[in-house]
């Protein structure tokens, strides 16, 4: 277990990773755009939006550690994204955060 909670928490650890899995909890399959587009509309009152930076990590970083955890399927020849075979491993703190949302800090995802 500690391991699978080490798992959730790493994917879990980054906004970006939290959006993808948001989108992808709301809408599955994603398109490469539909996932840049919800992160364009991340609240980015810290920094200035950086369109090709985001894609560049989503791409080389984010994706790929979401990938590999099997929370999504990424196909880059498609460029979808669909839930992965251990979605349902993160599934719960999702829905937990979803019930919760009130009560989390306004930038979340």
């Amino acid at each position: 277990m500690a391991h699978t909670f080490d798992r959730v928490a790493r994917a879990l650890g980054d906004r970006s990773r939290r959006v993808v899995l948001t989108a992808v909890h709301d809408q599955n399959p994603l398109s490469m755009s539909e996932i840049e587009s919800a992160a364009v509309t991340m609240d980015t009152a810290d920094r200035l939006p950086d369109p090709e930076r985001d894609r560049i990590a989503l791409v080389h970083t984010h994706l790929p550690l979401l990938d590999s955890s099997g929370y999504i399927d990424w196909n880059r020849e498609a460029d979808t994204i669909v839930k992965g075979e251990n979605w349902e491993e993160i599934l719960p703190f999702l829905e937990l955060f979803e019930e919760r949302a009130h009560q989390l800090p306004a930038e979340w995802p």
